[in-house]
């Protein structure tokens, strides 16, 4: 664990902060620290895993489907013209250890003035263009279920970059708005919720 934990502190990659149940209560966490909530969409592929979608309509968002190019990823060409005065973020989603095509869906958030989510849960330890994924959006997420990359059992983890974020990210991670306690360990007192 002590390499994942270096690799996750590197300065070209995000600060690992919030540990939690799975990558599923990570994502929520992500949710809530954008903000997303009733009333909001945001964009996702529509080959996805059902967690993704989950999130969103846990937060009281809606879920905005875009096609999937041959990567089975989220096609760049399907997501601006669905971007409405609702849309809080795009959901990059690497699916399998293949990278989204950053390069074309980050330019696209930043002129529309939206977060990128990227869910790396499928994907930790991959790169895009020679940088982490998990580390070039605004907000990640990594799943350590047991048939993942590196497994841990279950567990999950939210990463950015952003002070305001991670502010979120932590207290909705501590004590949630709906009364659940993501740092409740439910494998024992062994091992971690948090990382320094």
């Amino acid at each position: 664990m002590g390499n994942l934990r270096e690799r996750v502190r590197r300065a070209d990659a995000a600060a690992l902060r919030a540990w939690g149940h799975v990558g599923t209560a990570a994502l929520q966490v992500a949710m809530a620290a954008l903000g997303i909530g009733p009333g909001d969409e945001v964009i996702l592929p529509a080959w996805t895993w059902y967690s993704c979608y989950n999130a969103i309509v846990l937060a009281g968002a809606l879920p905005v489907f875009a096609e999937s190019d041959e990567s089975l990823n989220i096609n760049p060409n399907d997501i601006e013209h669905r971007i409405t005065p609702q849309t809080k973020a795009i959901m990059a989603v690497h699916i399998e250890g293949c990278p989204c095509d950053m390069d074309r869906i980050l330019p696209i958030a930043r002129k529309h003035e939206i977060k990128v989510l990227e869910d790396s849960a499928q994907s930790l330890g991959t790169s895009y263009k020679g940088k982490p994924l998990g580390s070039i959006g605004d907000i990640a997420i990594y799943s350590f279920q047991f048939c993942k990359t590196i497994t841990l059992g279950e567990g999950g983890a939210v990463v950015t970059d952003d002070p305001v974020l991670f502010e979120r990210a932590c207290r909705f991670h501590d004590w949630d708005r709906c009364g659940r306690n993501w740092r409740k360990n439910w494998v024992g007192k062994g091992l971690p919720t948090m990382w320094d």
